[in-house]
């Protein structure tokens, strides 16, 4: 059987008010879309660097790239910093005729050598 609920503004206003809090309180306690998908494990590292595993793995041993350990033996990335070690390695080509010119120099001066 259907109960009906009567209620005068006062303990309407509440009930909506506290139902809000209840549900910002478990809105705000999930994780983050980020934090939940910014751990990547070496494959896909591997894949968005675009670079072999044995060089991967190169750059871990060396501490040339940033990663994780997870467990004793474990390598995980942040796909966030991974992003900005990419990023401070890119190399920005502004003139092809100057990258030519400077590839062409460098390649008379070892023949003049």
């Amino acid at each position: 059987m259907v109960e009906i609920v009567q209620f005068n503004y006062e303990e309407l206003t509440n009930v909506v008010r506290n139902c809000l809090k209840e549900a910002i309180f478990e809105i705000r306690s999930l994780p983050s879309p980020e934090e939940i998908n910014d751990r990547i494990l070496f494959p896909e590292a591997c894949k968005i660097t675009d670079l072999s595993e044995s060089a991967m793995r190169k750059l871990c041993m060396d501490n040339k790239i940033p990663f994780e350990k997870y467990g004793s033996r474990r390598v995980v990335f942040s796909r966030k910093r991974l992003a900005e070690w990419m990023k401070a390695r890119t190399k920005t080509v502004t003139d092809p005729d100057a990258v030519m010119s400077s590839r062409l120099q460098k390649s008379a001066k070892r023949k003049l050598q």
